[in-house]
């Protein structure tokens, strides 16, 4: 199943059309980096943090939503006026 996942993790839809990425591809797409991610996954487990990074754990691999990291993302939006 995670070699399932992994293949399909090049931002193509899968059966479930669920677009799976790796932290390298959310580095690339994003702007967030390895390391930061490490640290948001970490920040997550803390129950006072109210917008935790979403992720998955297969084994030893990480993988993201990239739904759900849209999401994430737009919590963060800042709005001038």
């Amino acid at each position: 199943m995670i070699e399932n996942i992994k293949n399909s993790t090049n931002l193509q839809n899968n059966r479930n059309n669920t677009v799976w990425l790796t932290p390298s591809q959310v580095q690339e797409i994003y702007g967030v980096s390895e390391s930061t991610q490490m640290q948001l996954r970490v920040k997550s487990r803390q129950l006072n943090d109210e917008f935790p990074i979403p992720f998955f754990k297969f084994g030893k691999t990480i993988l993201y939503k990239k739904s759900e990291l849209d999401e994430w993302m737009s919590n963060f939006r800042v709005i001038y006026r």
